[in-house]
């Protein structure tokens, strides 16, 4: 026998393991996808092990609570004191109802994510069995697995919240497609607007979702399924409403920061407004930076392990464009052939979304583009379902990975990083016990990032980071060991802090 022979001999061999594999993979899913019950529930006690009474703090949580502490206590709508909201109130909503019962509800407002989560986890099956009948418990198991919906299933953020009711407001959507016209479109498309306005309060970019119905039913009026005029009162049905909301909130929002401004009252951040018109960055320096940052946002969800790998600012050339860029190649081929064979709704916004943050050329981890993350990975789905011989292996391959990645960060950095900033409550609230009666300015020097937020929490105020004592501030919370300003007394120390007060 040649050694050509043998080698041929070998490929065909593996190539038959390969084969071999693959239709157990296909029998085992078949099985799965019949009594779908049993990975559903794992991947909810999944969830439920992570439910917390630890406070992941951002600066934008802090900004959420303060928000929903306002909606709980009966108004007036604040943020940290300040009538300009920066946020739209959806989420804060949400999460208000957990300020009724306890003053620091971080364990209330977890039991709330898990059930945002089941919600999200429930709606991603269901579209999926009808996007990727196949594929369905495994793009499931890819989103509810990935990091960086974990990271944000722990912060108070609206992330998970604008995910779920995102899931089922497509689902309207597309029942509302599929439904013949009469009682049940109307229905569904009543369904579909209120939760298009709930889903808009929650980020105003959801009013997107009502650009993708836009774009299914035009896909469908021009294949000859549906007439021009069910197009014209369709749209209108669905995208009015949330559209009014929006602009509704953009208006009140401006008001508010210009009444904080008149007023010398703190205002949170700039309107969303002025970040899409800002001076300091040409409309192709915009493009250029919003491509980058967001085919690589869709890289580091898709591939295992690479969730925090950055680019510098305007640099293409770098390893990690390398992996990218072909990633998003082959989703973008896996969604056009997703949106032609099933013409629905979350296919017909990710186009929108996308370039909506790319004029948003702001960096935010992968929290912008995440909740596109179901259309994603159906979409990759459709990109290799041809290759019949490895394309479950790969999914499942990357389940493991994503899965594995994501418990060991969570073990590993999530779960240390919070335990410790959460043994500084008592100090802080006796930091903040010796302040709070005074309404003067409060700064911050030297202190971790998480004690300062939970002190901004504590006094509902804003708190900045300063490196010395700013000649405005009349309080100070310094480590312990600190030499205080000559201008300053100290007036409390608890823990490894110390309040300083100006004399």
């Amino acid at each position: 026998m040649t050694e050509q022979s043998t080698a041929a001999g070998q490929s065909a061999l593996k190539t038959e393991d390969v084969a071999a594999i693959e239709l157990k993979l296909e029998h085992l899913m078949a099985r799965l996808n019949s009594r779908p019950r049993l990975v559903l529930a794992a991947l909810a006690g999944l969830f439920a092990i992570q439910i917390s009474p630890w406070w992941y703090s951002t600066p934008d949580a802090s900004a959420y609570l303060s928000i929903a502490r306002s909606i709980a206590s009966g108004g007036p709508l604040a943020n940290l004191s300040s009538p300009h909201l920066a946020y739209p109130i959806g989420y804060p909503l949400i999460v208000s109802p957990a300020f009724l019962v306890s003053a620091r509800p971080f364990v209330l407002i977890s039991i709330i994510h898990w059930l945002l989560a089941l919600a999200l986890m429930l709606g991603i099956y269901r579209w999926s069995s009808r996007q990727a009948p196949r594929a369905a418990l495994l793009i499931t198991a890819l989103v509810m697995s990935n990091v960086s919906l974990w990271n944000y299933y722990h912060r108070t953020l609206s992330e998970l919240a604008f995910m779920a009711v995102a899931i089922w407001t497509v689902q309207a959507f597309n029942e509302a497609l599929e439904a013949r016209e009469g009682r049940g479109s109307v229905a569904w498309l009543a369904v579909a607007s209120v939760l298009l306005v709930l889903l808009s309060q929650i980020r105003e970019v959801g009013v997107l979702f009502g650009g993708g119905f836009g774009i299914a039913i035009l896909i469908r009026a021009l294949a000859g399924r549906i007439g021009w005029g069910s197009l014209m009162w369709r749209g209108t049905i669905a995208i009015l409403p949330a559209a009014l909301s929006v602009l509704v909130f953009m208006r009140y929002d401006q008001g508010a920061a210009e009444k904080a401004a008149a007023a010398h009252a703190p205002v949170a951040l700039g309107t969303h407004v002025a970040g899409f018109v800002d001076p300091s960055m040409t409309l192709a320096a915009r493009l250029d930076e919003g491509s980058r940052l967001r085919l690589s946002e869709i890289g580091r969800l898709i591939v295992p392990g690479m969730f925090k790998t950055y680019g510098r600012r305007g640099q293409w050339l770098n390893a990690n464009m390398l992996v990218f860029v072909p990633v998003v190649a082959i989703v973008a081929v896996g969604w056009w052939r997703l949106l032609w064979a099933r013409r629905e709704v979350y296919a017909a916004t990710l186009p929108l979304y996308f370039v909506l943050y790319v004029l948003w050329a702001f960096d935010a981890d992968t929290r912008y583009l995440l909740p596109m993350i179901p259309v994603l990975f159906a979409s990759l789905w459709y990109a290799i379902e041809p290759f019949w011989h490895w394309r479950l292996m790969l999914m499942a391959a990357m389940l493991a990975v994503h899965l594995g990645v994501s418990i060991g960060y969570w073990l590993s950095k999530e779960v240390p990083r919070a335990r410790e900033c959460n043994r500084h409550w008592p100090a802080v609230e006796r930091l903040a016990a010796a302040v709070r009666r005074d309404s003067t300015n409060v700064v911050a020097i030297g202190i971790p990032e998480c004690v300062r937020l939970m002190m901004v929490f504590s006094l509902d105020r804003a708190i900045v980071a300063a490196p010395v004592a700013a000649n405005n501030a009349d309080w100070a919370i310094v480590p312990s060991d600190a030499t205080e300003p000559a201008s300053f007394t100290s007036v409390a120390t608890a823990g490894d802090y110390r309040l300083i007060r100006r004399r």
